[in-house]
């Protein structure tokens, strides 16, 4: 099984949405974005999207498989969550650039308490009607990635 088919399948609050898209990644960074979510029925951001490092995205897509954002409720071991979101990334090509719509504390040293998540959202602008959204778009070269979730509380 894929990557892609895993991460849907173990994440089991509200709805995943992960995918790869080869085709029309062409553009600046937030118009690449904006196009990957559209074509999963969400609203694009524009200049709203929020650039952030690949440690704070890999920290960002682990915790969401890690754990729900309704009520912090476990889905997955913290180190199977960390090795998918490795997996994922490595499907876009180099050179990436990370697209969210939250604002994500993230934990510069998980180790020294595992019981903390890797990042912790702050606050965040929907693309969805969900009560509660956010994930990562990945634009590589060529081809870009989107992990992204919604849930109800």
């Amino acid at each position: 099984m894929n990557v892609v088919d895993e991460i849907v399948q173990q994440r089991t609050a509200g709805r995943t949405i992960c995918a790869i898209q080869d085709d029309n990644v062409v553009g600046k960074g937030r118009e690449i974005a904006d196009r990957v979510v559209q074509a999963h029925d969400l609203r694009g951001l524009g200049d709203g999207w929020l650039m952030i490092s690949g440690a704070d995205a890999h920290a960002i897509v682990t915790t969401l498989l890690h754990q729900d954002l309704a009520f912090n409720t476990e889905l997955m071991p913290l180190a199977q969550a960390s090795e998918l979101a490795t997996r994922f990334f490595d499907l876009v090509p180099e050179p990436h650039t990370y697209f969210t719509n939250g604002d994500w504390t993230t934990s510069s040293d998980p180790a020294s308490d595992s019981t903390r998540p890797l990042a912790t959202l702050e606050g965040w602008d929907p693309i969805s009607d969900a009560t509660y959204d956010s994930g990562v778009v990945c634009v590589g070269e060529g081809s870009a990635a989107v992990l992204w979730v919604e849930e109800e509380d």
